[in-house]
């Protein structure tokens, strides 16, 4: 966790300096692509679009996840809370299909 830590605040720091190049215009007139390359490379610039379009919520992400310090103790807590919350869900559930069987029979 330490380590992916870490790398968050490295591409966080970076972000300004990523940005602003992916954001630069490409500065030539035109790229040479081969004719049988040319499909690929739309593909490639699609996937690349599709990414840069993502980006933003992607580094958001990593920043929640980088300012988000909890010790173990705290994140078990909130696992056990998780699990009991899910355990009476499935109660529930149980409950309201017995119910539904009863209702049915009934009828």
């Amino acid at each position: 966790m330490t380590q992916f830590l870490d790398h968050v605040e490295q591409v966080l720091e970076k972000k300004e300096m990523v940005t602003n190049y992916l954001q630069t215009p490409f500065s030539s007139d035109h790229l040479l692509v081969e004719a049988g390359h040319q499909s690929n490379l739309l593909q490639l610039l699609h996937s690349i679009a599709g990414f840069l379009e993502q980006s933003p919520a992607m580094l958001n992400t990593m920043d929640w996840a980088y300012q988000f310090k909890s010790t173990d103790a705290v994140l078990d807590r909130k696992m056990w809370t998780l699990c009991s919350v899910s355990a009476r869900c499935q109660r529930y559930h149980d409950a309201l299909s017995r119910m539904v069987e009863l209702y049915r029979e009934l009828l």
